[in-house]
């Protein structure tokens, strides 16, 4: 509606900002910087080469890993959203492989309202009042759609 969010990934804030381009709040969490491990970058090796298909693609992302710059740290999250009453979801970064997301929610007055697991493999579409509308996958890779009640009292 009248607010954007914007931050850079790298450190455990976001800036809420109206559309008139005033700064509204800045949102802050308290996160442990991970650092990028040799242990990341062969277990991503391993998991992108698992998913290419044919010789010419593997030798692609095999040039692509070789080549590619390595950060120092992981990103702290991933994903931001704001539902339908102002609050803002920021979703907790994980690589790949890691199933369980974890959001860090605040309120519309930028207040921190603690964090929250969302099933495995589940895309948020909506967060309404009330509830959480999502694409969730099967093992299988087959797509459901699912609704989740959201209740404010915890």
């Amino acid at each position: 509606g009248d607010q954007f969010v914007l931050g850079d990934g790298r450190t455990p804030s976001l800036a809420v900002w109206n559309t008139d381009g005033t700064l509204r709040h800045i949102l802050r969490w308290r996160a442990t910087p991970r650092p990028v491990t040799d242990a990341h970058l062969a277990r991503y090796r391993e998991y992108s080469l698992d998913d290419a298909r044919d010789p010419n693609e593997r030798r692609r992302t095999e040039t692509f890993l070789a080549e590619a710059p390595t950060a120092d740290s992981l990103p702290v999250y991933r994903n931001v959203l704001v539902d339908a009453g102002g609050n803002v979801w920021a979703e907790e970064y994980r690589l790949p492989w890691e199933e369980q997301p974890t959001w860090q929610l605040f309120a519309p007055d930028g207040g921190w309202l603690g964090a929250v697991r969302t099933p495995p493999r589940l895309t948020i579409l909506e967060i309404g009042d009330g509830y959480l509308l999502g694409r969730w996958r099967d093992e299988d890779d087959v797509e459901y759609v699912r609704m989740y009640a959201l209740s404010k009292d915890r």
